[in-house]
């Protein structure tokens, strides 16, 4: 890339990458002087550093390369018909031959030639030595050896200037043992594709890695395929033999439990070896948290047609203590702290204490998870907490825009909540979780101003559910989607306790174009009349429908749809920088019923978003609206 300007080297990454085109530079000057072509394909101004349209830079690169093929043949034939030239005056010296001698073949029995052979000689009729090359098939060419017969060149019957060509002979026969039977179709196909060709150390070689391929293809990395006889032959045998896997061995130097690690493990010693096992593998020991890096060592013993794996991980810190801190004109200022054991008592089981809050809320919990019961993919959770929260009530303000929102604070309510939820669930592709839970609480909610408090009422309900998170990342995730779902129903009642039923459906994905993000959500929930107030869906703040305060609407109904469209900028503020345009539309019902679109609410919102290495930090506005059937008529 063309160097760059004094106001660009202010950030050390630029002046790194500088340094490197300056010497970059040097080299490339002294590469082209000996090249015959140099194809500069027109990228304009783009940085070494910038990894941003690749896709374009390559198809700029391949149509640079395209419009200079016509010139890439002349100088290639230039340059074979040049080392023809030379190859031709080297033998017409060697052997005393005119620069024009041709090659005619030779057939005549009163000299025994064994190999395919042709005479060299100064005659006007034959084959000029250019068109003679031209015609070998150098695939099936052993060798070619010039040699002089001894014979008087006078003497116009015998050859004394002999070309021969040592061929190799074409196969006409494959027959194989394979213990796979599921590839051996596909083999035959290979077999019949390479029966008439040269048996030639090239072909030998495609055969066998086309078989290997194949094999691998189908689960069987690795595989050993020998051909006999060793010499070139008409008929040729096959021995395909899958390989397994041998000794499987933990570095010595983790101190994480070995148990935790080999359930992890797809594949066990004996089977077929797999690679796609192994990634899956590899895939699921990063998945447990306990490892920034995991490395599976293959050492194939190709005699034994064995694979002995030795896997190696550098192991995180399992004792993690979080401070937390959130600042929004919704909630002020939030401080919290989290203790965290990933790997309690080297069980795999994840320990968790935290405890966070600000003016108007507060919230204490402690909970296990092990997200493998032994080696089934069955996982077991339970929690226990307390949550205090003020929820704002608000009304409507009168406002001299006829199609805005205005609200202000009417009260303000207070919940708490003390409670336990224990669930047990089996993982979907790692990636999910099916899950039935159990939750015992106890709840009370009053007005802020009240000067006694109500008695705690209580309920006991069963939550079944699907959890499926597939995004490459919490924030601003640019691949992947979210399924939340779940049905929660009264498990029993008594005389003290409540019940209510309620459903809820979630589904957001995200839609990668480059650097662009469509990420269209849809999200349902209904209860019945039993739902208490501090169970209820709730509507408004950044991240649910922006334009109305946080808990500007509650209700025991909700229906939302939101569009947003997040685009990553070509250039960081230091880190990853993005805006995101939303467009929401959608309601929330204090009952169960009919959802008309005349009914539901609009908004739009902006968000201008870093990603930190301390977490997401975002600016973000937003605007409620709704549409009038008949403005004329207000």
């Amino acid at each position: 890339s063309p160097p760059l300007e004094k106001e660009e080297l202010q950030k050390p990454w630029s002046l790194a990458s500088q340094i490197i085109n300056i010497f970059m530079d040097k080299f490339l000057k002294n590469a082209t002087l000996s090249a015959d072509i140099v194809i500069e394909p027109a990228i304009g101004k783009h940085p070494n550093d910038n990894f941003k349209g690749l896709d374009s830079l390559i198809f700029l690169g391949e149509k640079a390369g395209r419009e200079q093929l016509p010139k890439i043949r002349e100088i290639l034939t230039a340059k074979k018909d040049s080392i023809i030239a030379n190859l031709r005056n080297a033998i017409a010296r060697e052997f005393g031959l005119s620069s024009n001698f041709k090659v005619i073949p030779y057939s005549d029995s009163s000299i025994s030639l064994s190999k395919q052979s042709f005479v060299l000689k100064d005659t006007s009729s034959g084959l000029d030595f250019k068109e003679f090359i031209g015609k070998l098939d150098f695939k099936g060419i052993k060798q070619i050896r010039i040699f002089d017969t001894g014979y008087d060149a006078t003497n116009n019957e015998a050859p004394k200037v002999v070309l021969e060509i040592d061929t190799f002979p074409r196969i006409k026969n494959i027959v194989y043992h394979c213990e796979i039977e599921n590839v051996k179709y596909q083999i035959d196909t290979i077999i019949q594709n390479t029966i008439g060709k040269f048996d030639s150390p090239e072909t030998r070689k495609s055969l066998i890695e086309e078989i290997k391929k194949l094999c691998a293809k189908s689960g069987f990395s690795f595989a050993k395929v020998v051909v006999s006889p060793s010499e070139n032959s008409e008929n040729l045998h096959l021995e395909i033999t899958p390989n397994k896997i041998g000794k499987i061995k933990i570095d010595e130097k983790i101190t994480t439990s070995e148990y935790i690690i080999r359930r992890e493990l797809t594949f066990r010693q004996g089977e077929y070896t797999n690679g796609d096992k192994i990634a899956q593998s590899w895939s699921n020991i990063i998945s447990t948290g306990l490892f920034s890096d995991v490395f599976i060592d293959f050492d194939v013993d190709t005699i034994a047609s064995l694979c002995n794996i030795k896997i190696f991980a550098q192991e995180r810190g399992t004792q993690v203590l979080n401070f937390l801190m959130r600042i929004d004109n919704e909630r002020n200022i939030q401080g919290g702290v989290d203790f965290i054991h990933e790997n309690l008592f080297n069980t795999g089981t994840r320990f968790l204490v935290s405890a966070a809050g600000g003016k108007s809320d507060f919230v204490a919990k402690i909970g296990l998870n092990q997200t493998r019961i032994w080696k089934t993919n069955f996982s077991l959770s339970a929690e226990a907490g307390y949550i205090w929260k003020v929820i704002p009530i608000f009304v409507r303000s009168k406002t001299s825009k006829l199609n805005r929102y205005e609200s202000s604070v009417e009260k303000e309510i207070i919940t708490e909540k003390l409670g336990a939820y224990i669930s047990a669930g089996t993982q979907i592709e790692r990636l999910g979780n099916f899950y039935l839970g159990f939750r015992s609480e106890k709840q009370r909610f009053y007005d802020q101003n009240e000067s006694s408090k109500p008695n705690f009422y209580n309920f006991y309900t069963l939550k079944i559910g699907l959890i499926y998170d597939s995004r490459n990342r919490l924030e601003f995730p640019s691949d992947g989607r979210l399924i939340n779902i779940f049905l929660e129903t009264p498990l029993f009642k008594t005389t003290s306790s409540i019940a209510f039923t309620r459903a809820f459906f979630q589904h957001s994905i995200n839609l990668p174009i480059k650097d662009l993000v469509i990420r269209p959500t849809i999200t349902f929930g209904f209860a019945d009349a039993g739902l208490p107030f501090p169970e209820f869906f709730s509507l408004g703040g950044e991240d649910n429908f922006p334009g109305f305060h946080e808990y500007e609407f509650l209700g025991r109904q909700i229906f939302t749809t939101k569009f947003e469209f997040q685009y990553r900028l070509p250039w960081k503020l230091y880190f990853d920088t993005f805006i995101t345009l939303n467009y929401n539309i959608g309601s929330i019902w204090s009952q169960f019923d009919a959802i008309r679109i005349s009914e539901l609410k609009h908004s739009f919102g902006f968000s201008f978003g870093l990603l930190t290495p301390i977490g997401p930090v975002s600016f973000s506005l937003g605007r409620a609206f709704f549409f009038i059937k008949n403005p004329n008529a207000v």
